[in-house]
């Protein structure tokens, strides 16, 4: 999940710098495509935190 979630803010960041490359529609596309992989990826990481730092005392 950890892992999935770093790809997706990689994917994203570089997409966000490539639509700015790209003039047009086309750019605008790929610029909101890259925002919602790091929309994703940052609730993958947060999910992924709450997962890992769950207490495991049994009681």
């Amino acid at each position: 999940m950890k892992i999935t979630g770093l790809i997706l803010l990689i994917l994203g960041i570089i997409g966000v710098a490539v639509s700015f490359s790209i003039p047009g529609l086309i750019g605008f596309f790929v610029f909101l495509l890259s925002l919602l992989c790091i929309i994703t990826s940052i609730l993958l990481l947060i999910k992924a935190k709450k997962r890992r730092s769950r207490s495991y005392s049994f009681r």
